[in-house]
């Protein structure tokens, strides 16, 4: 199953394989349409490679990484290809411009992020409008209302009678 479709044609090992077989590690993980089911049911490695063609173009899980499924090695994408397209190649050891510019054999599904909402907060009101009219009259508060609060020291005699 993870074998790259060209080991069965007694082609090239090259480091391309891996990134097949990484595409195929990413259906199995994220169990892209039903992947990990359908496993029991193919009969030939021709049907593994149909149904990694068919979730490779028809899903958005693993449209991003698409390039890694391509049949053909030469047109498979490698690694330092995928570093640049997904991490603007953060993580390369070959420099950028070095790295030749993907292959693309199918059209990649187009995404269009959704519109976040326009929230409409009402005014924050103005200092002037906090603060208290010069024509209204002061109320005074007292201590308590303010939360202060003073503690006495209580003395009982010996009589049990309270002194202060």
């Amino acid at each position: 199953m993870y074998m790259a479709p060209e080991m069965f044609q007694k082609g090239a090992q090259t480091p391309k394989l891996d990134v097949w077989s990484l595409f195929i590690t990413m259906l199995w993980t994220l169990d892209t349409e039903g992947f990990r089911q359908k496993l029991g049911r193919f009969q030939s490695d021709d049907d593994v490679q149909e149904a990694v063609l068919h979730a490779a173009s028809n899903c958005n899980t693993v449209s991003k990484i698409q390039e890694m499924s391509v049949i053909n090695p030469k047109e498979r994408a490698s690694a330092a290809q995928m570093l640049v397209k997904c991490y603007n190649g953060l993580g390369l050891s070959t420099p950028q411009n070095q790295i030749p510019p993907l292959i693309s054999t199918r059209p990649s599904p187009t995404f269009t992020p959704p519109q976040a909402p326009v929230l409409d907060f009402p005014a924050v009101p103005t200092l002037a409008a906090l603060t208290r009219p010069r024509d209204l009259p002061m109320i005074k508060k007292t201590a308590a209302d303010r939360g202060e609060f003073r503690v006495k020291k209580v003395l009982k005699s010996n009589n049990g009678q309270i002194v202060d």
